[in-house]
């Protein structure tokens, strides 16, 4: 045990996890960041938002059909709203815009030959303004599309009512959060053994009490300080992640009446959170133990680094793509080329397998050859 806590600390070198931290942030800001600064890109996202919010606190996780029928009033009662704050916006009496319907008929007008440019600016910026004062024509739009795809999907009791931009941004959340944590792992765990080459340790812990043994002690080392980082990550992701508000949806179903594309299983929103970072897991040790192995056999850091761009390029531009992308869904790259559904986590596990296996291989061999080669 004392000496799994002396290899965590050659790995967990203080300058080395602050060099992390700071490209972390900087690939956050970068990448990450735009997925929680606009959750809900968009208008009409927020509008489906905003809805689905307040119909969480009202009906619970779905909306039956005896619910259905309060919803029209609800309706009603938003158009009308709608009608009483329209009147105080001067530009909107200008363009003969009284009530709800007049609004969508004068948006629904697509024929700008002849108008000038001023006028074309003057509806871009009533439309904007009406949008930015409380997106109630939005909401109302987006409300009744709702019902008319409920009533659509009546009969194969999809109730839901989850927004999809929810799943996608959460999807592409997680997508970058596995890219992250493959990288990092790849900056953490290469020095290692390369370490102990350079400074000729390695014969010396081959002649100690342990032996060759030290590789097997190495080696768990390696991965309960990747596991270590892992936890990091998830954290300083989470906190933000938290701030979106996304969480109360934990216990809807993805199936839902807004769903632009199908999930493979009926999951909540939360088993939906659970499974993708079950994904992050099997994707970090997967390149864990590939870079322990590239480590152990490479003479110094020109090599290591030689060798980890490709690895870098396989799982980023290849496979973390066609895992976390779109993974549930029908989507995916796996699921559409093959048609097997779970393929991802299928192919996940597998992968985080063989690096463990490749692992062990490397220890076992490492205990075999002759101590002067």
């Amino acid at each position: 045990m004392n000496l799994i806590k002396w290899e965590m600390k050659k790995i967990l070198q203080p300058i080395l996890v602050l060099f992390i931290v700071l490209i972390g942030f900087i690939f956050y800001y970068i990448f990450s960041n735009f997925y929680i600064e606009y959750f809900s890109n968009g208008t009409a996202a927020k509008a489906k938002f905003e809805l689905a919010t307040k119909w969480l606190k009202e009906y619970g996780t779905t909306i039956d059909k005896s619910e259905r029928l309060q919803m029209e009033s609800q309706l009603y009662e938003l158009k009308k709203e709608f009608d009483k704050q329209i009147v105080y916006i001067p530009e909107a009496v200008k363009f003969g815009i009284t009530d709800y319907e007049s609004f969508m008929d004068w948006v629904s007008v697509t024929d700008d030959e002849g108008v000038s440019d001023d006028v074309l600016q003057e509806r871009h910026e009533l439309i904007l303004k009406i949008e930015n004062t409380n997106n109630l024509n939005n909401i109302i739009n987006e409300f009744t599309i709702f019902l008319e795809r409920y009533d659509e999907f009546s009969n194969e009791e999809i109730y839901g009512f989850l927004p999809v931009g929810v799943v996608e941004s959460t999807n592409k959340f997680f997508y970058y959060l596995s890219i992250w944590c493959a990288f990092s792992a790849v900056l953490l765990l290469s020095p290692i053994f390369v370490r102990d080459r350079l400074y000729s340790v390695r014969f010396m812990q081959y002649v100690s009490y342990k032996g060759r043994k030290i590789s097997i002690y190495q080696t768990i080392s390696a991965f309960i300080s990747v596991l270590l980082l892992l936890l990091l990550n998830f954290f300083f992701y989470a906190v933000p992640f938290l701030k979106t508000g996304a969480l109360v949806f934990w216990n809807c179903p993805i199936f839902s009446v807004w769903v632009e594309e199908y999930p493979c299983f009926n999951w909540t929103y939360g088993q939906y959170i659970i499974a993708l970072s079950l994904l992050v897991v099997l994707i970090t040790v997967s390149v864990s133990g590939f870079v322990i192995v590239l480590s152990r056999y490479s003479g110094n850091y020109v090599s290591m680094i030689f060798k980890d761009i490709p690895l870098l390029f396989v799982f980023i531009w290849l496979i973390i793509p066609c895992i976390v992308n779109g993974a549930g869904y029908f989507s995916n790259t796996f699921v559409r080329i093959i048609n097997f559904k779970g393929l991802e986590w299928i192919f996940a596990v597998l992968l985080a397998v063989f690096g463990f296996v490749i692992c062990v291989f490397a220890c076992k061999r490492e205990q075999e050859k002759d101590i002067l080669i």
